[in-house]
């Protein structure tokens, strides 16, 4: 339930932004493997840098595959959190906008605000005295949180959520670009 999920993305989109939580609940199916999806799900999973899928507004789905190794679990731990809240703003922006428009709004408007709530642009990493295992997000995804961090720089925390607000309000993402 978007309204109650104590989610930080999902918390700071109610309370920053003042954007009311769209009714009803949202679907979220972990899955511990591709080969358990339904085959169009799996499709999108072909691409390796796929975590998670938002699919219209109301069902995510999640790969939450089990590392082979200690190391590759805590990291999978330590990225599920964000890769969760990711998708929830795709849930909450989307249910908010309407299934008409949300194609409106282009890939790097869904992305970055996604990634700017819900930080799941940050590198993670797993280190130890004698080891170190790293993820990082694909190149374009440190772009939108890069394009994001940057327009914020340039008008301040309060006026880039206002444009932000503005912009889901309108669905129109342009108000972030002029």
């Amino acid at each position: 339930d978007l309204q109650t999920v104590d989610d930080p993305a999902v918390e700071k989109i109610r309370t920053q932004l003042e954007i009311p939580a769209p009714q009803g609940y949202v679907f979220v199916r972990l899955y511990d493997s591709t080969a358990a999806m339904p085959d169009p799900i799996r499709e999108i999973f072909e691409n390796s840098s796929v975590a998670g899928v938002t699919i219209l507004t109301r069902y995510i789905a999640i790969l939450d595959e089990e590392g082979s190794t200690w190391s590759e679990r805590a990291l999978n731990a330590q990225s599920l959190p964000r890769t969760v809240s990711h998708e929830l703003v795709h849930a909450y922006i989307n249910s908010k906008i309407g299934i008409p428009y949300v194609d409106q709004l282009p890939t790097w408007y869904h992305e970055g605000v996604a990634i700017y709530f819900s930080n799941s642009g940050e590198n993670q990493a797993i280190v130890t005295p004698n080891f170190r295992l790293y993820t990082t997000p694909p190149p374009q995804y440190r772009q939108y949180a890069l394009n994001f961090d940057y327009v914020e720089s340039l008008l301040g925390r309060d006026a880039f959520q206002s444009l932000i607000r503005k912009s889901v309000a309108e669905a129109d993402a342009d108000l972030i670009l002029d």
